[in-house]
């Protein structure tokens, strides 16, 4: 199946793209806001680079779009109002009785544990165990340097979520973790 090119303001932005769930996090984030999300199915080929390959719509449909949005051409005039652009479901953290219910949600190339736990869910970064598989980890540390070299950690990643780890190691290796775990929570304090 064809996908529909996409465009969206949302948020004062604008954003352009396949509609092929990629927008979801920012929808969700977005959702309530006024003004509302605005979506164009991408159809006026007029905005489009005049030959079209089946694999460069990022050069021959996006960028141009792109450019005639900077350029100040009206973002209506572009295509064609949408209300269902794709979403995909991501996991979510359950809030439990001792804590939460994370899930692994990425592994790095270096074998870091990214979870779907914003780090603002745990107010005391110490008072807090982390369970994974039957391994421990106790608080949440600043850094990677606060621990020695092959301990489990917890850190806050740069997108401010958990992120569990080992020192100088790779955690999914050695936890032989993968996506979609779970990573029980525990707060304590």
């Amino acid at each position: 199946p064809e996908r529909r090119p996409l465009a969206a303001r949302m948020g004062g932005h604008y954003f352009v793209g396949p509609d092929n769930g990629l927008l979801t996090p920012i929808i969700a984030q977005l959702e309530g806001d006024r003004p509302a999300p605005e979506y164009l199915h991408l159809n006026k080929s007029s905005y489009w680079l005049p030959k079209i390959s089946g694999t460069f719509h990022g050069r021959d449909i996006f960028s141009p779009v792109a450019a005639h949005l900077a350029s100040g051409v009206p973002f209506k005039d572009l295509g064609t109002p949408i209300h269902d652009p794709i979403r995909i479901e991501f996991s979510r953290p359950v809030k439990t009785p001792s804590g939460w219910q994370a899930h692994v949600t990425v592994i790095d190339q270096f074998g870091n544990l990214t979870t779907d736990l914003p780090a603002g869910a745990i107010r005391n970064r110490k008072a807090v165990r982390f369970r994974i598989h039957e391994a421990w980890i106790n608080g949440v540390l600043d850094s990677y340097g606060y621990a020695a070299a092959g301990e489990l950690v917890a850190v806050v990643d740069s997108e401010d979520y958990i992120e569990l780890a080992r020192v100088n190691g790779s955690a999914a290796q050695s936890l032989n973790a993968k996506s979609g775990d779970i990573v029980e929570v525990i707060l304590t304090g």
